[in-house]
C-alpha cells in the first residue's frame, strides 16, 4: 500500500511547464501499539513537457506525532522527515513510467517505565526508491 501512494500521481488539468502545485495529507496509523498521526505535504513542479514524456519533481515533507502503550510501559514518539522523487509520465497515456527518489525521517522515541527515568532513543531512517513501468 505504501507504494501504491507514491505510484498515484494526479496532474491538475491547465499545468504547463513550471507549474507548482500542492497536496497534504493526514493518517492515522497504529505502530506496535501506539497510535500516530503523520502529517505529509506535497510540493510538485512540472519541470518538462514535451510530446513524449511529463517529468514532474516533488518535494516531500513529513511530521508524525504519537503517544501510547501502557501505564507500566508508555511510549511518546515525534519524528520530521523529507525527501524528493523524480517521476517520468507518458504524455498520452498518463502512465507512470518512472519513479525514483531518496527520503530521510528522524524519529525520537521517548519511553517511560516507572519509577525509572524516561529513556530516549533516536532513529534516522534513509529510504531510496525506485520503480519502472515493465513492458
Amino acid at each position: 500500500m505504501q507504494l501504491a501512494r507514491e505510484l498515484m500521481v494526479r496532474i491538475p488539468d491547465g499545468v504547463v511547464e513550471g507549474s507548482q502545485w500542492r497536496d497534504s495529507t493526514v493518517t492515522l496509523v497504529c505502530r506496535n501499539g501506539v497510535p500516530l498521526t503523520v502529517y505529509t505535504t506535497t510540493r510538485s513542479t512540472l519541470t518538462t513537457m514535451s510530446r513524449e514524456t511529463l517529468i514532474v519533481t516533488r518535494e516531500l515533507r513529513t511530521a508524525l506525532e504519537g503517544k501510547g502503550g501502557a501505564a507500566f510501559r508508555a511510549f511518546e514518539v515525534a519524528g520530521t522527515g523529507s525527501g524528493s522523487q523524480r517521476l517520468e509520465i507518458a504524455a498520452l497515456t498518463g502512465i507512470l513510467e518512472k519513479l525514483s527518489g531518496t527520503s530521510t525521517l528522524a524519529l525520537q522515541v521517548v519511553e517511560r517505565i516507572p519509577p525509572g527515568s524516561p529513556r530516549s532513543q533516536q532513529v534516522l531512517q534513509q529510504v531510496e526508491i525506485r520503480a519502472e513501468r515493465r513492458r
